[in-house]
């Protein structure tokens, strides 16, 4: 049995990073697809918004031959709450919680 595959990469330090950075993902890029990988480059701001995640979700389904499902509303909050938790600022999660412990 022959199985599809995507590739989603989550853009960080290409945002904000040199042009090497840029240049090496450019060509890494380019040898997946070459390879057959449909390659998906997905930033902080496209997870972080639920219309644009949901597209996402859904090219990825389509790429995969799959039946995408629509969320519930009690996923849709999952969705949110997760959100919140996985892409805060985990820099400042660490000195919250240093903070915290001087201060008691």
């Amino acid at each position: 049995i022959l199985m599809k595959a995507v590739i989603i990469e989550i853009q960080g330090e290409v945002i904000h990073g040199s042009g090497a950075v840029l240049d090496h993902d450019a060509e890494r890029m380019t040898a997946l697809q070459s390879m057959g990988f449909d390659v998906f480059l997905v930033t902080h701001d496209m997870l972080n918004d639920s219309k644009q995640l949901d597209t996402i979700v859904r090219s990825v389904c389509d790429r995969l031959g799959i039946r995408y499902k629509a969320k519930t509303e009690a996923m849709k909050s999952a969705e949110t709450r997760l959100r919140a938790n996985v892409l805060c600022n985990w820099l400042e999660i660490g000195i919250s919680r240093r903070q915290g412990a001087r201060t008691t």
